[in-house]
């Protein structure tokens, strides 16, 4: 099925979320110990600066002469902020469906916000709100369990040790972001390996 130009999101969700491959849903138990559990998770607003926005200005995706992408492509047909609660509370009961076990989380969006641009900033109050899911990080005080999280979207790379997670942002990117413009070298330095 090709999904190319639909904008219902809800449909193209439902593709994805129906493969053997997906996540949501479907945590994968690797062992007796360990389990990947993940989501593509949707941004909530909440790393943008809420003091100089409100929620109907992130609502409109759109920054001076900039507009997000999302705004033109994509259509839940509700609100982001139930979206992303929608997505976390997937999240939370998958997690729950595996028991014990150390987590290896995965997540599009942001989950922390060492993964965001600090504030203030000149552009990044406003853009920040798209770029992770500030309501996510209940989770790792939820299940101290999660040991590894995994996220991207950010387009840089970064590994965080939090107390008892190791956050990760493996993040390939594209041309601009590199500083040597070789694939194969960018490919290599964006590798990461989990020994468990």
């Amino acid at each position: 099925m090709n999904y190319s130009g639909v904008k219902d999101t809800n449909k193209i969700d439902a593709f994805f979320q129906s493969k053997n491959e997906s996540l949501v849903d479907h945590p994968v138990r690797l062992n007796q110990e360990w389990a990947i559990v993940g989501t593509p998770g949707w941004y909530d607003y909440g790393y943008g600066n809420q003091e100089k926005y409100s929620v109907e200005q992130f609502d409109k995706k759109k920054y001076k002469f900039a507009s997000w992408n999302d705004r033109h492509y994509v259509d839940w047909g509700k609100s982001d902020q139930v979206i992303s609660m929608q997505m976390l509370n997937q999240l939370r009961e998958d997690i729950i469906s595996v028991g014990n076990r150390k987590i290896i989380l995965m997540t599009h969006v942001a989950t922390h916000p060492e993964f965001v641009v600090p504030l203030p900033h000149r552009i990044y109050d406003y853009a920040n709100a798209f770029l992770g899911a500030k309501s996510y990080e209940s989770l790792y005080k939820e299940f101290p369990h999660i040991k590894y999280s995994l996220m991207g979207h950010v387009h840089f790379r970064k590994v965080f040790q939090g107390a008892d997670t190791t956050y990760i942002s493996a993040c390939l990117g594209n041309k601009r972001h590199w500083s040597v413009k070789d694939v194969k070298i960018q490919l290599e330095k964006t590798l990461v390996v989990i020994d468990i």
